[in-house]
């Protein structure tokens, strides 16, 4: 930790500008070098420490905290109705539900304070499971985007932003590492002319990963179809089956999820759209055109189905138990339901990756209670460990 971000709050009606311009210097200054942390006014940090300065602030801090995230840090002095004020702030918060702490005492207790507030944070930043958001989440994904301060906050989970730009800058590279798979890949479609442009996405997501530290990533992927003629379904079979959480459309709580339950259940999951609801036969089938190797008795390779370009991907999947998957945007609810694959299929006028599930519960509430449009399927019967797992995370976390 190298430095707290102050923000300063004084009352516009005071007479003593320069006074307290001074007492601000030298208060900051003092615990600056008490506790070795540079305190900068208005410089971005994953502290902000809001400096209570006088009385009649709190209109000021309503107009300047909703930039910030919780916990929000009051600090005061004995002064000038500085605390008054941070209690009238701190009961606005708590009415909000919104964490806070108010520092107040000497510069030994005040010292104290911020040093196990650093440490904390400290922790907080090395633990963070860090996820990519390359581009945005596609325009149709309208329920689909994520409550970032949230998964920080409960999943330990940062959001990375990769601008298109860099991704992009990085694809033209046109290059990429050579692997046994990809040279038996390269034998059985040698003849595609997509195989390189799909390879070159591979590599180019595979350095973001390595720049920004990442241990899963979600692609704004339809925009390759315009851009390069290309998709990036095989490099997220190929990132899947190396260990790193790899989604597509940018669809944020699905890759929470598939983190979650690589992390959790050290199992792989198929991404997919549900395609058909049978109520009468209790199923449902799914289908994608990418899906990990690793859940793949045996695959194909195909164009992307809406496009017909690229290199899409037909898996076969083993038949048997599954649980199907979803959290919602906010985090707060979850649909998960256990039931039986039961078929694949090969039909031209679905996503390439398509099963059937049988399923005895839970079918309307996919259809009536819907949490957005991918679910997860994972192999085998999960539903206890998950729905236990998630609730040490969040308590009132509900099952639709």
């Amino acid at each position: 930790m190298k430095r707290i971000n102050v923000i300063p709050l004084r009352s516009t009606i005071t007479s003593d500008k320069d006074i307290l311009n001074r007492e601000q210097t030298n208060y900051l200054d003092q615990l600056s070098t008490k506790i070795g942390v540079d305190l900068l006014v208005n410089q971005e940090s994953s502290i902000n420490l809001f400096f209570i300065e006088t009385g009649g602030t709190e209109e000021a801090f309503l107009d300047s905290f909703a930039k910030y995230s919780p916990p929000f840090y009051l600090l005061t002095t004995a002064y000038r109705n500085s605390l008054p004020a941070a209690l009238e702030i701190g009961a606005y918060l708590d009415n909000q539900n919104l964490a806070y702490q108010i520092i107040h005492g000497s510069i030994e207790q005040v010292s104290k304070s911020l040093m196990a507030i650093i440490d904390v944070q400290n922790k907080k930043d090395t633990s963070f499971f860090r996820l990519g958001v390359i581009g945005k989440p596609s325009d149709w994904l309208i329920a689909s985007n994520i409550n970032r301060e949230y998964a920080r906050a409960k999943y330990q989970m940062a959001f990375i932003d990769i601008s298109y730009g860099e991704f992009t800058s990085e694809i033209d590279k046109n290059s990429y590492d050579n692997s046994t798979k990809i040279e038996n890949i390269r034998k059985i479609i040698a003849n595609t002319d997509y195989l390189e442009g799909a390879l070159n996405i591979y590599g180019a997501i595979k350095r973001l990963i390595i720049k920004h530290d990442l241990q899963g990533f979600s692609i704004r992927c339809f925009d390759l179809l315009g851009l390069y003629r290309n998709t990036a379904c095989l490099a997220l079979a190929l990132i899947n089956d190396e260990g790193i959480s790899a989604g597509c459309e940018g669809d944020l709580p699905i890759l929470a999820g598939m983190h979650l339950v690589k992390k959790l259940l050290n199992e792989d999951s198929f991404q997919a759209n549900p395609s058909s609801i049978d109520e009468v036969a209790k199923t449902i089938t799914f289908a994608h055109c990418t899906v990990p190797f690793s859940m793949c008795q045996k695959h194909t390779f195909l164009t992307h189905f809406e496009s017909d370009l690229g290199i899409g991907i037909r898996g076969e999947m083993k038949l048997g138990p599954c649980t199907i998957f979803r959290l919602s945007s906010n985090l707060k609810k979850a649909l998960i339901e256990e039931g039986e694959i039961i078929a694949n299929l090969s039909r031209d006028d679905l996503c390439r990756t398509q099963i059937v599930i049988k399923l005895e519960n839970g079918l309307n509430k996919i259809l009536n209670k819907p949490l957005g449009n991918h679910h997860l399927i994972i192999y085998g019967h999960h539903k206890s460990s998950l729905l236990r797992f998630l609730k040490t995370i969040d308590s009132c976390l509900e099952l639709v």
